[in-house]
């Protein structure tokens, strides 16, 4: 696919997709000798440019990522990620032994956690449409996670802080498919996608990630292993005749305890919500997986995102479109 144009009021724009740019992790060691990924083991591994690391560092450090993560320490990383969701907690860094050393690696071991799960997929994410959001996360394409059978759900929603792992809430669009989107050799075209989408709703992604936002946080391939931060998806009424309502100019604010926080637009964070839907039908088409008719998809935040505390109350308000809340109590 082809980098997206910008088009403001209009699904017809182009998809977009890029390679990747690994995210740097600290290496201790020195980048020689024979590729063994145990003998570049660190107890930090947050993402380089937080530290401002030098260019040796970031040679070091990849060398470790050209090095294989064998099938055995896939499954071992599987194991530990669907445990961590089934007992609904975090944990502090993450062996780089562990850490997939690219992308296609990484949405490998997010297969094999919904297969370890055994859970429906209910529906997607999508995050980093835009090159802002990709700068920030070291990345070159958007990515995606899924959003598993439970964690679709209709507004108004209350959900226990201290049952979640590092929650924050994105006001987004969502779009349910009212037919399958499977795997094909021709790319899927915008107006194909926009086509199979059955409705368009107003909603908040309630993410979480399975690691503690600490000095060890990992880098983004762990976080993707682990669904891209995939957690509950919380969407209003269908807007009526989507297809014809300017989306993509309509801003969108986000409230917490009625104050407003944070303010978008589809046209500013994602050029039209069709555009990273397209994007994400063409790589799960690329990839063999492919998307089902009644899965709901979160297709990325317009305002931005914020840390949510207990006793707090989030809305997010897409003026006509209408408006969605949750609670985290």
């Amino acid at each position: 696919p082809t980098a997206p144009t910008r088009c403001c009021r209009s699904p017809r724009s182009a998809c977009g997709a890029g390679g990747t740019a690994p995210v740097a992790t600290i290496a201790r060691q020195p980048a020689t000798g024979p590729p063994d990924r145990r003998r570049h083991r660190t107890r930090c591994s947050r993402p380089a440019y937080q530290f401002g690391l030098s260019q040796q560092h970031l040679a070091a450090d990849e060398n470790l990522r050209n090095f294989p993560l064998d099938n055995a320490s896939q499954q071992e990383l599987a194991r530990l990620l669907a445990t961590l969701r089934r007992e609904g907690r975090q944990q502090s860094g993450l062996d780089p032994v562990l850490v997939p050393p690219n992308k296609a690696v990484a949405y490998d071991v997010a297969r094999m956690v919904a297969e370890e799960l055994r859970w429906k997929v209910a529906g997607w994410k999508i995050a980093a449409i835009k090159a802002e959001m990709q700068q920030a996360l070291r990345t070159e394409s958007p990515i995606y996670g899924r959003v598993f059978a439970g964690q679709v759900k209709a507004s108004p929603q209350h959900v226990v802080y201290a049952d979640l792992c590092s929650p924050i809430p994105e006001a987004e669009y969502m779009a349910c498919l009212g037919d399958d989107l499977p795997p094909r050799a021709v790319p899927y075209s915008v107006e194909e996608v926009t086509e199979a989408v059955a409705s368009l709703h107003p909603g908040l992604e309630l993410a979480e990630c399975r690691f503690v936002h600490d000095e060890h946080f990992p880098p983004l391939e762990a976080i993707l292993a682990d669904g891209a931060g995939g957690s509950m998806i919380v969407h209003g009424p269908a807007i009526e005749n989507w297809r014809e309502r300017d989306i993509a100019v309509q801003q969108v604010e986000l409230r917490c305890n009625g104050k407003p926080r944070r303010q978008g637009t589809a046209a500013d964070a994602l050029d039209h919500p069709m555009v990273p839907l397209t994007w994400l039908a063409n790589e799960l088409s690329r990839t063999g997986i492919g998307m089902k008719a009644g899965q709901m998809i979160s297709t990325g935040t317009l305002p931005g995102m914020l840390a949510p505390k207990p006793g707090q109350t989030f809305v997010g308000d897409f003026g006509q479109f209408g408006a969605v809340t949750a609670t985290y109590e």
